[in-house]
């Protein structure tokens, strides 16, 4: 029979979150900064408008507004057009490194654990949001 669990599930997602963004900070990244990174690599080049809708539930304007301007600062995106928003080669490749690391870190937190039970876990955390956000919460 397994122990309880000692602590609520907001330590263990913290603890998990400080680990990643421990990982993030070693390339000087925050996780903000690293999610409109991805947003803008998927998109090859995209319009400041709608980074700022696609990151709308992570963050706010002025946040999205200090993250940008700290990646165009360090040459990890650059303008490309009227607001449009590309990675630089420069960025393009930290990135590439980025990711491995990121992939690394993911497959460390997965031993262990089942396709099934991650699967479990992401729908209680999705009824849970639902439930807080009042957004047809499953019985």
């Amino acid at each position: 029979m397994n122990a309880p669990l000692q602590q609520p599930i907001g330590y263990y997602l913290n603890r998990t979150d400080e680990a990643m963004n421990t990982v993030l900070a070693g390339f000087s990244l925050t996780r903000t900064a690293w999610q409109v990174l991805n947003v803008i690599h998927n998109a090859d080049q995209i319009p400041r408008t709608e980074v700022y809708e696609i990151m709308r539930p992570l963050a706010d304007s002025a946040a999205l507004f200090t993250v940008l301007a700290s990646l165009i600062k360090s040459d990890w995106v650059a303008l490309v057009g009227p607001d449009r928003l590309a990675l630089t080669d420069v960025g393009r490749k930290r990135l590439g490194v980025v990711r491995e690391q990121v992939a690394a870190f993911r497959e460390k937190s997965m031993r262990s654990i089942s396709s099934e039970e991650y699967q479990t876990v992401i729908r209680v955390l999705e009824r849970m949001r639902r439930n807080l956000e009042n957004q047809n919460p499953e019985s």
